[in-house]
């Protein structure tokens, strides 16, 4: 999951819009720039990565952890060691 994704997820986990979202940062963001994040592909500067995860009650490691590590396994794909 990206990290666009991700922040979609939370954002509507916390039962927020995009409207709601951008408001609570200080000072308030566009809607325009949670739309670059969620649908295409942008990454939130340091500043606003902190915003979101004070926002969202999350942490970096979650919302960046596929650009930082690759996708997590999910249980269903084959590893190495099962192969064998």
């Amino acid at each position: 999951m990206s990290f666009g994704s991700r922040v979609k997820e939370s954002r509507l986990a916390a039962g927020l819009t995009q409207e709601m979202f951008a408001a609570k940062f200080v000072p308030p963001i566009t809607v325009g720039t949670v739309q670059a994040w969620e649908a295409r592909g942008y990454f939130a500067s340091k500043k606003h990565l902190v915003e979101i995860c004070r926002i969202l009650d999350t942490t970096p490691n979650y919302l960046l952890q596929d650009e930082l590590y690759g996708p997590l396994l999910t249980g269903e794909e084959e590893t190495d060691e099962q192969s064998n």
